[in-house]
């Protein structure tokens, strides 16, 4: 080895090891790949990890998603061996690759990092293939790499999935999420499921409190036995008692037949009594009436009906200073309060990959980012509806994947000064983003400026496509 590539590994030992002084793993590997396309005059790079020892691919630290050849990273991954190319477009062993041959991917080293992971870096600024030393640069600090990446995975591990415990007393395959709010959550639903005392239901528009009450029901002894939805809100006041209680024919002007009430179309289940803060005085003393005997009178008949209904409410409003006093303390006999998707932002990537399933399409990567800051006050229904709109303008493109300009169409299309709040906060915040990083002369003092942690300040630069 020349005393050159002798001094180079050396100087890259040396920052190394300052790095290691980080806690922020995140930040650490962000840094750790500017520091190789710094030394190796490389265009693009990312440092990737196979998920859970399987064949799917994360990014941990990534500079343009877009000239990363999948199939070179899973070549390196699974020969334990630095691929170094020339040019994979003429490379006959990644020459037929999509990936190769639409991003116009040239030059390429790739060093396996410890045993599942990859250091890939492409694109020189300079004319030519990567030289020996550039090589020795990728695979040195791949090697010291290592086990900050094993550290990094180890923790993804024991973090990964906080409702893992609980799920194996109370699946819930309904509510979709990892975080350390679901599992308080699921551990009620547990409680809830087990007993048969009345439960309510709080939390945002959105947050799945729906959702929440059917895993309830299935896990109950119940579950082989109606779930009946009644929404307080959607019906007029002067229908509410008969949808819930039920009309003999003629009771009321609509009563043209015999109707059967939600209460005795869920004999023996669950009612879930939906927005119940609207229910009308009135009705609430006959529910009231109903919960203390278990009996009711249809609209128009003075024959009691007796059923057995667990009753389950929910609501998004102050629903102490909306009920009755007596009513509400029967409904409340054990509350879950369903959190906001802004108190548990480990669960936007999980959900938005379930709604991209179900919708057909993959979401990219720059798509989570984007998710994963965005502004959700709709919580997971309005999460739910961007990437239904968004897997529908991907396929009008004619599009395998849904980007950001497919959930955020606006974003692109209005004017600076134009668009929702939402979009308008959002180019507010890349332009604040984008100051700190003309001000600052890395993205350490930049990060500092904004009052924010560097990790937090790479996943907001993704999400807006900046560069650093």
């Amino acid at each position: 080895m020349s005393d050159e590539l002798v001094t180079a590994e050396r100087d890259l030992y040396r920052r190394l090891i300052e790095l290691a002084a980080h806690d922020d793993l995140d930040a650490l590997l962000d840094e750790a790949l500017a520091m190789v396309l710094e030394i190796t005059g490389a265009k693009k790079g990312v440092i990737a990890v196979r998920e859970g020892g399987g064949e799917k691919i994360a990014f941990v630290a990534c500079d343009a998603r877009e000239e990363l050849s999948s199939g070179i990273v899973a070549e390196a991954l699974a020969s334990g061996k630095t691929i170094a190319t020339a040019s994979a477009r003429a490379d006959p062993r990644f020459s037929g690759n999509k990936s190769v041959q639409s991003a116009r991917i040239e030059a390429v080293v790739c060093a396996p990092v410890g045993k599942g992971g990859a250091l890939y870096v492409a694109g020189r600024k300079e004319p030519g293939p990567f030289g020996e030393r550039e090589v020795r640069v990728v695979e040195t600090c791949a090697k010291g790499l290592a086990p900050f990446l094993e550290r990094l995975v180890a923790r993804a591990q024991t973090h990964a999935d906080a409702t893992m415990d609980v799920r194996a007393r109370m699946p819930a395959a309904g509510i979709v999420g990892k975080s350390p709010a679901i599992a308080r959550v699921l551990s009620l639903a547990h409680v809830a499921a087990s007993s048969d005392v009345a439960v309510l239901l709080l939390g945002e528009t959105g947050s799945g409190k729906s959702a929440l009450a059917k895993a309830i029901h299935e896990a109950s002894p119940r579950a082989a036995k109606p779930f009946v939805e009644l929404n307080c809100a959607a019906i007029p006041e002067t229908l509410v008692e008969s949808e819930l209680f039920g009309a003999e024919k003629g009771a009321h002007s609509t009563a043209t037949r015999k109707m059967i009430g939600k209460l005795a179309a869920a004999d023996g289940g669950t009612l879930l009594l939906d927005e119940i803060g609207e229910l009308p005085q009135e009705s609430q003393a006959k529910l009231l009436a109903f919960l203390q005997s278990k009996k009711f009178f249809a609209l128009g008949s003075n024959v009691p009906t007796e059923v057995d209904v667990r009753i389950i409410a929910a609501t998004n409003t102050q629903v102490a200073e909306t009920l009755r006093e007596d009513l509400y303390y029967r409904l409340a006999v054990l509350t879950i309060t369903m959190p906001p998707l802004r108190e548990r932002r480990e669960d936007v990537g999980v959900l938005a990959d379930a709604f991209a399933e179900r919708a057909g399409l993959p979401l990219t990567f720059a798509a989570k980012a984007a998710l994963s800051v965005a502004e959700l006050p709709g919580n997971v229904r309005e999460l739910e509806a961007a990437i239904a709109r968004g897997a529908a303008f991907a396929r009008a493109e004619g599009q395998s994947a849904i980007d950001v300009r497919h959930v955020f169409p606006n974003a692109a299309n209005e004017s600076r000064e134009g668009g929702s709040y939402q979009d308008q906060m959002r180019r507010h915040q890349a332009r604040v983003l984008k100051d700190a990083l003309d001000r600052s002369p890395n993205v350490s003092e930049a990060a500092k400026a904004l009052g924010l942690s560097r990790s937090r300040f790479y996943e907001l630069l993704r999400a807006h496509g900046l560069s650093k």
